[in-house]
């Protein structure tokens, strides 16, 4: 039996490989409250999954996510986000 420490939970090497393996992406929105402006910053797998093969600029990412969004569920996402800022 090999000695496993959980120490390994701390090596972001690790925690990459783990979400490449299950595919997740991961991505922050900031969204500028006076103006509505969005930007999302997404990892890798993210960006693969939004169909974008290099990191686009922070706005112009969350431009491309948004015009992603399915047209009746475009409301629903506006609130959604509204409600985080708020």
């Amino acid at each position: 039996m090999s000695s496993f420490s959980p120490e390994i939970f701390n090596r972001p090497e690790w925690m990459q490989e783990v979400l490449a393996a299950g595919n997740t992406g991961l991505w922050v929105i900031l969204v500028n409250p006076q103006t509505g402006e969005g930007q999302m910053l997404a990892n890798a797998t993210m960006l693969s999954l939004l169909g974008l093969e290099e990191h686009p600029a922070p706005a112009e990412c969350y431009t491309h996510w948004f015009s992603r969004i399915e047209e009746d569920a475009v409301s629903r996402v506006t609130e959604t986000v509204e409600k985080i800022v708020a």
